[in-house]
C-alpha cells in the first residue's frame, strides 16, 4: 500500500485546546498556531504508526494545572482504506473519532 495515499483526504489530525484556553490565555501570541504535520510511518494488519510534529510544540498544553489538550484523530472516509479485512466492513461511525490528551 502506499502510505502517502493516506493523508488529509483520509484523516483528520489537529489539536483540541482544553475549554478554549487560547481565547484567553494572556501569553498566547495569536500567529502562534496549534498546528501539526504528521505522516503515517507504518501501516500493517490492525496497526497504524503516525508521526506527528508540532510547529510550535511549546503552544500545546501550555497550561500548567495539570489540564492537557487534546490531539483528535478522525477518520473521513474509512471505506478506502480501512476496512476489516475478516469482516469486509468500514470503521463503525462510533469508532471514527479518536482522542489522546497531549502531554507537556
Amino acid at each position: 500500500m502506499n502510505l502517502t495515499l493516506i493523508n488529509n483526504d483520509t484523516i483528520e489530525i489537529y489539536v483540541k485546546p482544553r475549554d478554549d484556553w487560547h481565547l484567553y490565555y494572556n501569553t498566547y501570541v495569536e500567529n502562534y498556531t496549534l498546528n501539526l504535520t504528521w505522516v503515517v510511518n507504518v501501516y500493517e494488519n490492525n496497526t497504524m504508526e503516525i508521526n506527528v510534529t508540532f510547529n510550535e510544540p511549546y503552544e500545546v498544553s501550555p497550561m500548567r494545572d495539570g489540564e492537557r489538550d487534546e490531539l483528535i484523530l478522525h477518520f473521513k472516509d474509512p471505506s478506502l482504506y480501512f476496512i476489516s479485512a475478516k469482516y469486509l466492513i468500514d470503521l463503525h461511525p462510533e469508532n471514527r473519532t479518536m482522542k489522546i490528551n497531549i502531554p507537556k
